[in-house]
């Protein structure tokens, strides 16, 4: 025996610590990353926001693409973070 404790869940499948530990351990990882994501798109969104409402910027429409561009990310980050914060999260890992 290697003395990796295996367990079932609550569905009857065969659980490892190492799984749990390392899902866990990614998770805590990916949340780091969007949270800094969203971070700096909010910084991006400030830095564009002067230009979005001066339509005599030669760019200003460039400008503004980007700033919806920019909320977009935001929000998609936003809705991932919120499913990394669950309690409960299904997993499926493909061998």
């Amino acid at each position: 025996m290697t003395g990796i404790q295996m367990h079932h869940d609550s569905n009857g499948h065969m659980e490892s610590e190492i799984d749990l530990k390392s899902f866990s351990t990614a998770r805590k990882l990916i949340y780091d990353i969007f949270t800094d994501l969203i971070i700096l798109f909010n910084e991006c969104s400030q830095f564009t926001k002067d230009d979005i409402n001066d339509e005599e910027n030669l760019f200003y429409g460039t400008v503004k693409f980007d700033n919806e561009k920019i909320k977009s990310y935001t929000t998609k980050s936003e809705e991932i973070v919120k499913i990394l914060l669950r309690n409960r999260m299904k997993v499926v890992f493909f061998g």
